[in-house]
């Protein structure tokens, strides 16, 4: 469980240094870019703190209220759709 932790704070560290390049950055599409990582990387972290938190609970479910799942959900679950939206259209091609 630690080496999960430390990959999520890896990983949120990651995501800071994105937001800073990406409020350095003078080029808009390098400003979205970096603005997207940053977005993906926290819900990567995200992710492994909802799974870390479902493994404390020992039931398979989330405890409520529980600080490693508080503030993920809504990140997450933009990045799920995100990730169905390219699953599909590469499904398309």
């Amino acid at each position: 469980m630690n080496d999960m932790k430390v990959q999520a704070e890896k990983l949120r560290t990651d995501a800071a240094e994105c937001e800073l390049i990406r409020d350095l950055a003078i080029s808009q599409n390098k400003r979205e870019l970096f603005n997207r990582l940053a977005e993906h990387l926290n819900a990567l972290a995200c992710e492994i703190e909802r799974a870390m938190a479902i493994d404390l609970a020992g039931n398979g479910e989330i405890r409520d209220g529980h600080p490693m799942a508080s503030g993920c959900s809504a990140a997450t679950s933009r990045n799920a759709e995100r990730a169905q939206g390219h699953r599909n259209s590469e499904n398309e091609r």
